[in-house]
């Protein structure tokens, strides 16, 4: 009878303590969304080389090595992709 109520009374600790992990990681404070602020616009319109800025990310743990090469191809090509548009923007 007992251990029926073991699973229950895990489920409840563990959605206590993922409910209370942000208010105790800030001190009880409350956490403000990050706001992301535009860019200040300047000149719009008189630009004709577009502007890119893209950030790759490639997961290189073990659990990946199958498939890192693969990865690595395709970014790759997706940056030469870019690379070559017309007309040729400008890539951060």
């Amino acid at each position: 009878m007992n251990s029926k109520w073991l699973p229950f009374g895990l489920f409840v600790l563990t959605a206590s303590a993922i409910g209370l992990y942000p208010m105790l990681q800030t001190n009880g404070a409350p956490i403000d969304d990050p706001q992301i602020e535009p860019s200040p616009v300047t000149d719009l319109g008189t630009s004709s080389q577009p502007k890119i800025e893209v950030v790759f990310v490639l997961d290189t743990t073990s659990s990946m090595s199958g498939m890192i090469q693969a990865a690595k191809d395709n970014i790759w090509s997706i940056a030469s992709t870019m690379a070559s548009a017309q007309p040729a923007p400008e890539i951060h």
